[in-house]
Parts: C-alpha cells; structure tokens; sequence
C-alpha cells in the first residue's frame, strides 16, 4: 500500500497517465475467492476502474482475471505465482510481474537434486521443500 501511494503521488505530481491523474481504490479479497470476485466487480461495475492490480493469492488472481476479461479491464498479477494465470489460461489482458511456479521449480530443483542426490517434491501450497527418499517423506 505505502509503495503504491509513493507511485501514485510521483506519477500524479508528473502530470499523471495521458494527462490524467489517477487515484488508488482499495478492496479487500479478505483471502476468499468468493469475496475477490465480488470485490472486483465492485470496482470495475460501481467505480469503473481502468486497471486492477491484484491478487497475491493465486486462486484469487485466476478468478479475478475471469472477471476482468469479460468485463475487458486491464488487469496485473503482483503475486499470483498459479501457472495458468498466464499459462494456458491467459487473456489479452491479463499481465503477471511474478514468477510463476514452474519457474520456481525449475530454478531450484536441479540444485536440490544435485547437492542432495535425492528427488525433490515442492509442495506448492505452502511452499515447503521435501525431500522424496525411498523409504517416504520425512
């Protein structure tokens, strides 16, 4: 919040975007997809936003970016790491500025494997590290 209303203070005081000055809406997902998706409507439907920025929950985001594609908003992912977001599942206007987990993995994996010499299993819920041995997960 404190870095966006930096951002948001510097742009306007340099004439705004095209000219315009923008201001910062703020809604809480409160974590829920239900209530993210709710949220965002509110701001595209009731406050005509230009643009959304969010969610960092990566169920949220996916949902959220559903909605700003049929209602044609531009939409940034700050934190949603879920592949599809911009994978398979991409719109035209949705745009991620994180990793996504398949590039966390694949920038770590080979390093674990080879320091280790074991199988690495990222579970990406809460993104813990386990080693995979024979005899289980320990």
């Amino acid at each position: 919040m404190e870095g966006a209303t930096l951002a948001i203070s510097q742009i306007n005081k340099s004439g705004g975007v095209l000219g315009r000055e923008i201001q910062l809406l703020v809604e809480d997902s409160a974590n829920d997809v239900g209530t993210g998706v709710q949220k965002a409507r509110k701001l595209i439907d009731r406050d005509q936003v230009n643009a959304l920025l969010g969610d960092v929950n990566s169920g949220i985001a996916y949902a959220i970016s559903q909605v700003t594609n049929e209602k044609r908003v531009f939409h940034i992912v700050p934190g949603g790491h879920t592949d599809p977001i911009t994978g398979k599942d991409c719109k035209w206007n949705v745009f991620r500025v994180c990793n996504t987990t398949t590039m966390d993995a694949a920038a770590i994996t080979q390093t674990l494997d080879t320091q280790r010499r074991q199988k690495v299993v990222l579970h990406h819920a809460r993104l813990r590290l386990w080693p995979h041995l024979a005899g289980g997960l320990r």
